[in-house]
């Protein structure tokens, strides 16, 4: 790595400099130190779930799912409104606090192309429950989801994890 001669001189340093390159958290000081950053794909009912709890996600940790997300979540919503579960006042609340989730929106060719294959392999009749499992494998480290079916499915491909460990420090 060049410096300038009189840095070298005045820090006693040789022609020869070595410098090394780590890349993550380690020796990092602050509120970060000894936490790697953690991807979870969630699922519509675990954005719901997050957004009607208020959560707080720490900011070692971040949100993806795929597009599909958005109307699933508009799905269910209108849905436990149209049964009188929730007035349409709180139907819109969890609407706007899920839109203020920091969700990653993802659903570019390469998800849709291993979603199709999964879809295929599961014999799965649609490809939206592979989405979220084809997700995690391109880029996400852990799935959570309030689907049993979808998450026993899942741990032959990815990692799950519980809403806990989302909001989990």
């Amino acid at each position: 790595m060049p410096l300038k001669v009189a840095l070298r001189r005045s820090e006693g340093i040789g022609d020869g400099v070595r410098v090394g390159l780590h890349i993550g958290w380690q020796g990092v000081s602050g509120p970060c130190e000894g936490r790697a950053m953690t991807t979870f794909v969630i699922d519509a009912r675990v954005a719901i779930d997050l957004a009607t709890h208020g959560a707080t996600i720490p900011p070692e940790h971040s949100l993806t799912a795929p597009t599909l997300l958005r109307s699933q979540v508009l799905a269910l919503v209108y849905d436990s409104t149209r049964r009188g579960d929730i007035d349409e006042r709180a139907g819109r609340k969890i609407l706007h606090d899920v839109r203020g989730l920091r969700i990653r929106f993802l659903g570019d060719r390469s998800l849709e192309d291993s979603a199709w294959q999964l879809a295929t392999k599961l014999n799965w009749p649609n490809v939206h429950q592979a989405q979220y499992i084809a997700l995690t494998q391109l880029q996400a480290d852990a799935l959570v989801t309030a689907d049993d079916d979808l998450a026993m499915a899942a741990r032959a491909f990815v990692k799950t994890a519980s809403l806990a460990d989302i909001l989990r420090s």
